[in-house]
């Protein structure tokens, strides 16, 4: 069996105390200034040996060490956990993603079920799952975004509290259950996931911090179009480098995960419990409001040039466009409604109309066009009047037909 040492680097506060560390943990040897690269090395020497680093996140400013330590001895192999890479030519990245909550596993629970089954276990002797209670214990995970630290979280809860409980109060307040912890063994950043989030954000800088807070307005994921226009300030908006290298930044650090909406490109968006926090943070910045307005702006804006497509093929491809933003759309229609501007809601249904019936969603759109012509709500003279009842007589008349 191949040798192992283990190094949690969490307490390491200072860079430069690494390879002491591993000097130390490999010979016994007291880590002192002198202990450097050669030092460390000697304590190696030509071993096959595997050198596990734990929590580098904090220490990357000594990855050069590291790779130096690497190079000096060849039998060497390092481990680094990290939620930001080394960014070393010999690194080789394996992202750890969240627990499967779709695809079932041997026991024919989903990942992130099975762990909620055995953190429940060790709550409630004799725990157990019906294929009812897994439905409902898939949903719970689903709302946590599942995250390990977040299933493990609520799994204790259910001492106090049956599934069905639990899950309603996730749904109406995200992040209940998951703000304290009942093991007090575990480092105070694993204590909650407040906490989590909290200890992965303080590795960003102010900036890269700013334009995260900015990016949990969006409710569902979004392009890197939208995060230009929506989170990046107007001088460096222009820059679409910059946007492109912050959002890249923002995924090393695993707070931004991406998806690939196949020949539309990447998607990106924070993961429910992460943007719940960073939401948060937003109301308490004092930036809500105005970045609340540019995603309103942005929407109403590809709204109106999407539909302004005419030729077939290019139409067809705006639908596909506009129906992959439905999420933000509708939370766009809410806070219009909100606002009263019922006109302005008018225009942009209007726009929506012919997209969201290509992609099913006409009881929708009805009922939107329904709420915008709602007597006193707007003139039944105006132009945007007028084109939305338009609209809604055609469907009336096409739901008649079918």
């Amino acid at each position: 069996t191949r040798p192992s040492v283990v190094i949690a680097l969490a307490p390491v506060g200072d860079p430069d105390r690494v390879l002491p560390a591993v000097a130390h943990a490999v010979a016994g040897r007291e880590p002192g200034e002198a202990a450097g690269t050669a030092a460390s090395a000697a304590a190696v020497g030509e071993r096959d040996l595997l050198l596990v680093l734990d929590n580098f996140e904090h220490r990357v400013a000594g990855a050069d060490a590291i790779a130096e330590l690497i190079s000096t001895c060849p039998s060497l192999t390092v481990l680094v956990t990290s939620q930001v890479p080394l960014r070393l030519r010999s690194e080789r990245l394996v992202r750890i993603e969240p627990l499967s909550i779709s695809a079932a596993g041997p026991s024919g629970l989903t990942d992130a079920v099975e762990l909620f089954r055995l953190r429940a276990e060790a709550v409630v002797a004799g725990f157990a799952l019906s294929s009812a209670s897994a439905e409902t214990v898939g949903e719970i995970c689903r709302l946590v975004g599942g995250l390990p630290l977040g299933i493990e979280l609520v799994a204790a809860r259910v001492g106090s509290l049956d599934l069905e409980t639990l899950r309603d109060q996730l749904e109406r307040e995200p992040g209940a259950g998951t703000r304290y912890t009942t093991r007090v063994d575990l480092p105070l950043r694993q204590q909650s996931l407040d906490a989590a989030v909290d200890w992965s954000v303080g590795l960003l800088d102010d900036e890269a911090r700013r334009l995260l807070r900015r990016a949990s307005v969006f409710t569902d994921s979004f392009t890197l179009d939208a995060f230009r226009a929506v989170c990046v300030d107007t001088d460096a908006a222009d820059d679409a480098s910059f946007a492109l290298d912050l959002l890249s930044h923002l995924v090393d650090f695993s707070l931004v995960v991406t998806a690939r909406d196949g020949d539309a490109g990447w998607r990106y968006s924070c993961l429910p419990p992460t943007r719940r926090i960073l939401r948060a943070q937003l109301d308490d910045s004092g930036e809500a409001e105005a970045v609340t307005d540019r995603r309103r702006k942005h929407y109403c804006d590809l709204a109106r040039s999407e539909a302004a497509a005419t030729a077939t093929a290019a139409r067809q491809v705006s639908f596909r466009r506009l129906a992959r933003e439905f999420a933000h759309f509708d939370a766009v229609r809410d806070e219009l409604a909100t606002q009263e501007q019922w006109d302005t809601m008018a225009r942009r249904v209007v726009d929506l109309t012919p997209a969201w019936r290509s992609v099913g969603h006409t009881a929708t759109i009805r009922r939107w066009l329904r709420s915008v012509l709602v007597p006193g709500r707007i003139e039944p003279s105006s132009s945007a009047a007028v084109a939305a009842t338009s609209r809604l007589t055609v469907l009336d008349l096409e739901l008649d037909r079918n």
